[in-house]
Parts: structure tokens; C-alpha cells; sequence
């Protein structure tokens, strides 16, 4: 039985520009099963966040075929996108774009607002989680108020609140220093192992790659 819960084929993707069309993807293929983690490097420019970005329906392939989660990324409407990453996918970015007038707590729960789901139901998931990231003792405070390494804990948890099949991660430790990286790291590993959540990740980290089920290299638009 095919458990692929990620299946790019043929994945293009052109830039066309006044005096030339840029070619980032050139031909992807990846397939990703249920739970399973992989992770993504390339030098800068290669494509890995464009890549991430189709995959999560963030933007479209210029041709090729995208299924996540039985979904079909390349003929959905907006609408239908919109509640697709709503539902489906969970970010970490590398910047961890938190709300600054607004509690962690509340920074947790906001992705789930959009929804009609009790309040108190998601107040006690967005305990849970941010007690499973080690910050249940940072409920009240502002992101002002955190270290970086805090608020990249805060994202991970506010990527989890939708219970998503996918968590997308892109360079989730670029701009920690390494005793950080290093909690971020067994973070993500142990919460999509635990949750079962299939992870892709793009990285420069070496050790962070390594960490991964399988980890690709993005060169001249396809991985090897």
C-alpha cells in the first residue's frame, strides 16, 4: 500500500523577467511517506524555498504534478488552498514571526481563531504544546521579552496547533547560535516523531541533515 503523503513529479518553476527567464526548477521529483523526515540543501538561490513554498501552496509550480495529503496542489482554487494550509501544513520559518503585541500563548492560538473550535479547547492544545517545547513557563509573555532560541521554540509549537500532516520548516535554526540550534533541533526530530508528522526541511546545517529519515541536495534545479 502507497503511503506517500508528499508526491512532487516533474516540478518546474520559471521566473520570467524583462530581459531574461530564470529557471529554478528544473524536473523535481520527491515522494515522502507518512511520518517520515527530509530534509533539503543548496547553495542560496538554488530553489529550496521556492520548492517548500509549492509544496505548502504557498505558490504554484510553473508545470508538473503536486499531491499532499491526497490533495491536489495544482489544480486548487485560492479558496480551497487557503484552507488546505490552514489544515494541512504547519511553518517554521527562519525568522520565527511572532506577534509582538501579543502573549505567547495568544501567538499560539491564533492560527486556530480562523475556525470555530472552542477557545478553551485551544487554549488547553496551545498549553499542551507549548509545554511539550519546554516554554509552559513563558504563557504571558511578549516575544520582547524571549530569547531567539525561545521564540523559534513558541513557532514550533504554533506550527503544531492545527494538528497538521505536514510540518514545512525552512532554515529553522539560520539564525540561532549552535546551543540553540541544537534544542530546535531535537525539537523538531521528537515532536514529528511523537506526533507523527511528516517533516521537510531545507537546511545548511550539516548536523541538522544528517538528522533526517533521507536529505537531498537542490543543484541546477533537481535533487540528487
Amino acid at each position: 500500500m502507497n503511503n506517500d503523503i508528499i508526491i512532487a513529479q516533474e516540478v518546474t518553476k520559471q521566473f520570467v523577467l524583462p530581459a531574461e527567464t530564470l529557471h529554478i526548477l528544473n524536473g523535481v521529483n520527491l515522494h515522502v511517506s507518512q511520518a517520515e523526515s527530509c530534509a533539503i540543501s543548496g547553495a542560496s538561490g538554488s530553489g529550496k524555498t521556492t520548492f517548500l513554498s509549492i509544496i505548502a501552496g504557498l505558490d504554484k509550480a510553473s508545470s508538473g504534478n503536486v499531491l499532499v495529503d491526497n490533495f491536489s496542489l495544482t489544480d486548487g482554487s485560492d479558496e480551497n488552498l487557503s484552507h488546505f494550509r490552514r489544515k494541512k501544513i504547519g511553518f517554521i520559518f527562519q525568522l520565527h514571526f511572532l506577534l509582538y503585541d501579543f502573549t505567547v500563548l495568544e501567538n499560539v492560538m491564533l492560527p486556530a481563531m480562523l475556525d470555530s473550535r472552542s477557545v478553551g479547547q485551544l487554549r488547553m492544545r496551545a498549553q499542551k504544546l507549548l509545554s511539550a517545547v519546554g516554554m509552559q513557563h513563558r504563557l504571558a509573555h511578549k516575544p520582547a521579552q524571549l530569547s531567539g532560541g525561545e521564540r523559534q521554540r513558541v513557532a514550533v509549537a504554533r506550527a503544531l496547533i492545527n494538528h497538521p500532516s505536514v510540518l514545512i520548516a525552512d532554515e529553522p535554526t539560520g539564525n540561532l547560535d549552535e546551543k540553540n540550534s541544537q534544542i530546535v533541533e531535537e525539537l523538531l526530530f521528537g515532536i514529528a516523531h511523537d506526533m507523527r508528522v511528516t517533516l521537510l526541511l531545507a537546511t545548511h546545517d550539516t548536523q541538522l541533515m544528517q538528522k533526517a529519515d533521507r536529505y537531498f541536495h537542490l543543484e541546477g534545479g533537481v535533487l540528487v
